[in-house]
């Protein structure tokens, strides 16, 4: 083999070992159609620093967060806080939904909407921030369609307080709420029983809590009752405010 065919060989074997190299690791060839790496079962796309919505993934499984056709953020099967900061559009509102990762295709596809997990039609504030006020429960539950829970909370004291939202006595979830703050929980339609648990704002010790009681009841037409919320296609926002603790 003389010197020309020599370096013509080692060129074309650096080419092939490159593109050899680049399937192993993402999955895709070097050459041809765009593809979505493999990056395995653990891959999820990293929180934002700064964000204005935060998602809690209750569903068990990996899921694809888009706003219209573009999606944002691939969320790990996690119900911790998980931060996104969703670009909004000043003249409407955003059009969020929500889909099985496995159900997104290897380009990104979106999805058939019959595929849909969740979704929520949603004015998206332009403030960012560590802790958005925005939550978005995301669950396994049949129901599609999602509507806005806002809770508002004006205490004259420094006594915070966890909201427990409660469906078919199976607890939802628990968000914090903090003196002078209003949280906006996105969760999906259905009928939802609320209860309101009280805690000193400053513990005895770092990591103890000193809980002070708890408001499950209110008066409705002169009667004691559950307190209880209801979200549909009527009532796709409903507002409630927080009772101080008096106890």
């Amino acid at each position: 083999m003389d010197d020309k065919s020599r370096r013509q060989f080692l060129k074309q074997f650096a080419v092939l070992s490159a593109g050899a190299s680049t399937f192993l690791i993402t999955g895709c060839p070097m050459y041809g159609p765009p593809c979505r790496p493999d990056y395995g079962r653990e891959f999820s796309s990293p929180a934002d620093e700064l964000g204005n919505l935060f998602v809690r993934n209750s569903s068990r499984s990996r899921i694809a967060l888009y706003d219209r056709e573009s999606m944002l953020k691939v969320v790990w099967r996690n119900s911790a806080l998980y931060r996104v900061n969703v670009p909004i559009n000043v003249m409407e509102n955003n059009y969020l939904s929500v889909y099985f990762y496995s159900d997104t295709g290897d380009q990104n596809d979106f999805p058939p909407p019959s595929e849909v997990l969740k979704r929520w039609s949603v004015k998206m504030p332009s403030q960012i921030s560590e802790t958005p006020n925005y939550i978005w429960l995301i669950d396994s539950s049949p129901t599609k369609d999602c509507g806005e829970i806002l809770f508002n909370y004006k205490p004259e004291n420094d006594i915070i307080v966890d909201v427990q939202i409660n469906a078919w006595e199976d607890i939802k979830t628990t968000e914090r709420v903090l003196p002078g703050k209003s949280i906006h929980l996105g969760m999906a339609y259905g009928e939802y029983t609320i209860e309101y648990i009280y805690y000193l704002g400053r513990a005895p010790k770092v990591g103890e809590r000193t809980e002070l009681g708890r408001i499950a009841s209110e008066i409705v037409n002169g009667e004691e009752v559950p307190i209880k919320t209801t979200l549909d296609a009527q009532h796709s926002m409903m507002e409630r405010t927080i009772p101080n603790w008096e106890g």
